[in-house]
This record gives C-alpha cells, structure tokens and sequence, in this order.
C-alpha cells in the first residue's frame, strides 16, 4: 500500500461520515438526545428500550423536517417575487 492509498481511504471514511450526517438535521438529533437523557433519568430500562423505536423514526422525521423546511422557503420565494413584481405584469386567477 502506498501512502496516496493510505490518504484516500481516510478521505473515504470522512466522507462517507460527512454524507451520513448530512441526512439528519442537528435540531432531530438534539430533541432525540435530550429526550434520551429524560428517559435515562426516569428509567434507565425504558431508555434502551425506546432507542431502537428513535433509530426508526430518525428518518422520517428528519425528512418531514427538510420538506416543511423547503415548502417555508419556497412560500417565502414567492411571496418576495409578488411584491417585487410590477401589478401590470400579475395577471388574476382564474
């Protein structure tokens, strides 16, 4: 193995890590983590017992997240592209 080989396989690693994490938004994981440490306190049976159950719903929170967050930008797209527009140019709906 060369060193350049070494080098590469490193980068690998950090990029796959990067795309992984790149998935779940920090604000899920935060909510995940403190919800976590309440079950922990609470009952430590129930915390291993819940973990699996957030694996789960990791994903699809997460997803539901990135879309409502895109719908939110492209509201606002639209709406600043209605001020900006001149009212000559906006025709009425049908």
């Amino acid at each position: 193995m060369t060193e350049g080989e070494s080098r590469g396989r490193g980068g690998e690693r950090g990029t796959f890590l990067r795309t992984v994490f790149m998935c779940f938004d920090w604000r899920v994981l935060a909510a995940f983590g403190v919800l976590d440490l309440g079950l922990l306190a609470a009952s430590p049976q129930l915390a291993l017992d819940a973990l699996p159950v957030e694996l789960v719903l990791l994903c699809p929170i997460t997803a539901a997240k990135m879309v409502w967050r895109v719908n939110t930008e492209r509201r606002l797209r639209a709406a600043v592209s209605e001020e900006a527009s001149p009212a000559a140019m906006v025709r009425p709906a049908p």
